[in-house]
């Protein structure tokens, strides 16, 4: 078992390298984290006893006696005095129990994620091997630092042999190996320090990356081509000719690559249109479960460098997203859709086809984007309209009772004041 440090690794996004804890859970004297944010561009202060060792992160309300917590968000404000956290992470000018040490910095969300990252490290994922049990079932070639050996076979671990020719001791030199059921194909290429798990299936002329490691079940379709560090959690596939950057990391149950929604209709009948696309996925993307990301009809589906999704979120056929996008749970972006960078889409929100989301845009839970959005606007509702006007329409709403009986009172008025006017004029006569 070896700690994931990929991610401690600096991107090619920019992203600044983090120091990972060696293993899970461990402890850390205050004056050290200290030191360490301070590292990682969190000017702060110790407000306390800086030889608190703290040992795990936790919430206000869960932490317990030798626990790290934090407050970033105000509505968490009260829970200040009644947490067991040792010491907290806060904003500057926060005021804190007596009885905890605190630090002080300029942004607690930013420190308390440095935080866990250096005392909890990243997820550790299995290490497979090369295992005793029956053949290994691999005719691809496996690379070795660069060096790809076609012919030979290998003695791995329990004497299995191996007609992939993994060269080394076990298998795959370094860190990882391939399951023996994993399955191969004879054209698959295959990077150092592979990762492969039970019942993995990687088709014809696949490129996968160095050090990736991909989950059982996971199925990889021909003439797809991984990047280096990229992770398939259980039961993920990825059709043909699809391309992942590095650093792409997929959940578990996601489709990619799929036919998307692509029919002709012709008299009463829908005809299939073959989907000979492709989807391109860029560096740094994570992916959520139960994902389903389409194929283009022609062209490609793209997915910008450093965009992040959330679960059950589907993408349309040819659709465009930029980089470094917020997609939450239950987004639909239909076909053809072209998203700008560094959008945040919230929960169940559905975008429609053949239309533009720009840069920067906030796009409210439960909106529907029925047309176009000029870059920087903040969106809520449905159709979706600027935050402003949907707050002033949602007061409306509220008042509608109240409306609807003043407006009921005031016809009666009217029709009192008619029948005096009537009455009147009869008088006159």
């Amino acid at each position: 078992m070896v700690a994931d440090t990929s991610s401690s690794k600096a991107s090619s996004s920019g992203a600044p390298a983090i120091k990972v804890a060696t293993q899970p859970g461990e402890s850390i004297s205050l004056r050290d984290l200290s030191a360490f944010l301070t590292e990682q561009g969190f000017a702060n202060e110790i407000h306390g006893d800086p030889e608190l060792i703290v040992s795990a992160v936790n919430t206000l309300e869960h932490a317990s006696q030798g626990e790290l917590s934090f407050l970033s968000n105000p509505r968490y404000a009260h829970q200040l005095a009644t947490t067991g956290a040792s010491a907290i992470l806060v904003g500057r000018g926060v005021i804190a129990p007596g009885s905890c040490s605190v630090i002080h910095c300029d942004d607690p969300y930013a420190a308390v994620t440095a935080s866990i990252i250096r005392i909890h490290g990243h997820r550790i994922h299995p290490q497979w091997g090369v295992q005793d049990k029956g053949s290994v079932q691999n005719k691809g070639s496996v690379q070795n630092k660069g060096s790809v050996q076609d012919k030979g076979s290998v003695q791995g671990e329990g004497g299995v042999q191996n007609k992939g020719g993994v060269q080394g001791a076990g298998g795959v030199q370094g860190v990882g190996g391939v399951h023996a059921t994993a399955v191969l194909a004879d054209s698959a290429i295959i990077g150092a320090a592979a990762n492969i798990g039970p019942n993995v299936t990687i088709s014809e002329r696949v490129t996968l990356g160095d050090r990736c490691t991909i989950y059982p079940g996971c199925y990889i379709a021909d003439n797809v081509r991984i990047g280096d560090d990229c992770i398939l959690f259980p039961n993920v596939a990825i059709y043909e000719g699809s391309i992942l950057g590095d650093r792409v990391t997929i959940h578990a149950g996601c489709s990619i690559g799929q036919d998307g929604l692509g029919y002709a209709p012709v008299g009463d009948t829908w005809y299939k249109i073959p989907q000979i696309g492709r989807i391109v996925i860029g560096d740094d993307v994570e992916i959520g479960a139960l994902c389903a990301f389409d194929r283009a009809t022609l062209g490609q589906t793209t997915i910008g460098r450093g965009t992040k999704f959330s679960n059950h979120v589907v993408v349309g056929h040819g659709a465009q997203i930029g980089e470094n996008c917020m997609i939450v749970g239950q987004v639909g972006i239909a076909g053809s859709a072209r998203i700008g960078d560094h959008v945040t889409i919230a929960g169940q929100v559905g975008v429609g086809g053949h239309l533009s989301v720009g840069d920067n845009v906030r796009v409210g839970a439960q909106s529907g984007v029925w047309s176009s959005i000029e870059a920087n606007m903040e969106v809520q509702g449905s159709p979706a309209i600027s935050n402003r006007e949907h707050l002033r329409q949602a007061a409306c709403v509220r008042k509608l009772p109240e409306m609807k009986d003043r407006l009921r009172d005031l016809a009666r008025e009217v029709e009192r004041l008619k029948m005096g006017v009537e009455y009147d004029g009869v008088d006159d006569q």
